[in-house]
């Protein structure tokens, strides 16, 4: 049987990335191992039962040294032996009357997209994860909001809310807006004045928290979300437009289903 070599973080040479194969026999076998370098070092570890292995004390360093290692081992129960190579053999090859089971460990690259509990396990044919590299991406959403293509969206109900309200917060809660009209709005004069000369009222406008306006002040750009989070007496912008001016926070299904 030839024996799979993978790269590992065995630290057993000073730091340097190692090379093991592990597998689980139940008889006497042999080994025959080839590599490049013969000064490079090898060491064999068993184990009987538990996670963790000890070196085999007749493999000496004599027996590790060289291009083509030849090893002879007597085994009486099932044993674990794990094979760790300063540099990738070759060739490496178990011979045995009983049987052998290589125990292949796998590396991961997960990527998680939704929220909730992921499991991550081995392939089929691996015994188990040496390392699992997990990539977030997650989409996020806005309180009462939801999501579209990564960016964080925000909903609002203004269907209480004064015109002269409305047309304040445009500059900055408005990139897509849901009317009471079916026609087609063509943007002239302002959005406020589009809607209201085709006889239509604006429901609900939506804004994309990631994205920034040009603030009045200081002339510099300012990101929605902080602009709605900034503390205005004791509360947050967003909390105070919706206690003064009746803001309603909606989902994003309410927004496309709003006056449906």
């Amino acid at each position: 049987m030839i024996l799979t070599f993978t790269q590992s973080s065995d630290q057993s040479f000073g730091g340097v990335p190692a090379y093991e194969a592990e597998f689980e026999v139940t008889s006497n076998f042999a080994l025959h191992i080839e590599r490049t370098r013969g000064d490079a070092a090898l060491i064999l570890k068993q184990r009987t039962g538990g996670g963790k292995y000890a070196l085999v004390d007749d493999f000496n360093y004599a027996k590790s040294k060289g291009e083509v290692l030849d090893y002879e081992a007597s085994v009486t129960i099932p044993k674990y032996i794990k094979i760790v190579s300063e540099v990738e053999p070759t060739l490496a090859e178990i011979v045995t009357d009983g049987e052998v089971t290589e125990i292949k460990s796998q590396s991961k690259v997960v990527e998680v997209t939704t929220n909730g509990t992921t499991e991550v396990v081995p392939d089929s044919g691996f015994a188990y994860l040496s390392k699992v590299n997990i990539k977030t991406n997650v989409p996020q959403s806005g309180e009462g909001g939801g999501s579209t293509g990564g960016r964080r969206w925000k909903y609002y109900d203004v269907t209480n809310v004064s015109s002269t309200t409305i047309d304040a917060l445009l500059p900055y809660l408005c990139h897509i807006i849901k009317v009471n009209v079916s026609d087609s709005i063509s943007i002239g004069g302002g959005i406020l004045s589009s809607v209201t000369q085709i006889g239509g009222t604006i429901l609900a406008m939506g804004c994309d928290i990631d994205t920034y306006y040009l603030g009045n002040s200081s002339g510099g750009l300012v990101k929605i979300e902080d602009y709605l989070l900034e503390d205005v007496g004791g509360s947050t912008r967003e909390e105070g437009l919706i206690a003064q001016f009746k803001l309603v926070p909606i989902t994003e299904e309410e927004f496309y289903n709003l006056n449906a």
